[in-house]
């Protein structure tokens, strides 16, 4: 699960906004993704993914045994140290089992303490 989250944020730090979206389960668009990171990348120019960005206390996996999920919330850590975003994701505990690994399905992009984010039809 933690490579995935690498892969995502590399691939969202590097601006490929479209082969994201295509790699992730919920219809997030290029588009989408793009205007919720636009109030990030005003204050910050990239997210880090240097060995303390990645390290193991900016990723938060809570389980909700009722629906089989696990949700996580990846803190984005910026050039300024000042770690006031986070990306979160689900994945379906059911279907990790059947593929081998998590498949993550991001959830939002937000500022710790808000969100942005999008219902399951897509909204």
């Amino acid at each position: 699960m933690r490579e995935d989250l690498r892969d995502h944020l590399r691939l969202l730090d590097a601006g490929k906004d479209r082969k994201l979206a295509s790699a992730l389960a919920l219809p997030w668009a290029a588009e989408d993704l793009r205007v919720a990171m636009e109030p990030y990348y005003a204050k910050d120019e990239r997210i880090l993914r240097d060995p303390d960005a990645r390290n193991h206390t900016r990723t938060y996996v809570t389980q909700d045994d009722n629906a089989g999920t696990w949700t996580v919330a990846q803190v984005l850590v910026d050039p300024q140290g000042l770690i006031d975003w986070q990306a979160t994701f689900t994945a379906d505990k059911a279907l990790a089992k059947e593929e081998g690994k998590p498949t993550l399905a991001l959830l939002g992009l937000s500022a710790i303490g808000c969100a942005i984010s999008m219902d399951s039809n897509g909204v």
